[in-house]
């Protein structure tokens, strides 16, 4: 989650310094202080909102859809899928962690089970 955030934080910043230039006309000021970029950052990586923010800019050049774009297949394709990863593996770990207690209670109840059934009648068991 920290890798995440620091990704936005960096795009946010790398976005403020590109688009918060004269040529760049910003009609709606997505990039237009520090606090308006981070929060439009997370919207883009939301992918909620992305064509509206990317057009303005990509209208004045076409090169700024490099950084739209790249922001979008680093964080969505290689930092989520990270995320999502470490995730499975912490889920994957505790359901193991409760099927292997469930298997143990399963155990110790059967095995007082057999002992109690052995206690109340020996007969018409072997034993050895």
């Amino acid at each position: 989650m920290l890798i995440i955030m620091s990704y936005m934080l960096f795009f946010s910043i790398v976005g403020y310094t590109i688009f918060n230039d004269a040529r760049y006309i910003d009609p709606a000021g997505y990039f237009k202080d520090i606090p308006t970029t981070i929060f439009n950052v997370y919207v883009l990586f939301t992918t909620s909102n992305f064509p509206d923010i990317m057009f303005p800019f990509w209208k004045v050049s076409n090169l700024s859809a490099i950084y739209f774009v790249g922001f979008l297949l680093i964080g969505l394709y290689m930092l989520l899928n990270l995320m999502l990863a470490v995730f499975y593996n912490s889920y994957k770990t505790r359901i193991e962690a409760k099927i292997s207690k469930y298997d143990a209670m399963r155990d110790e109840f059967l095995e007082n089970e057999f002992i109690a059934a052995g206690a109340q009648s020996k007969e018409g068991f072997i034993t050895t």
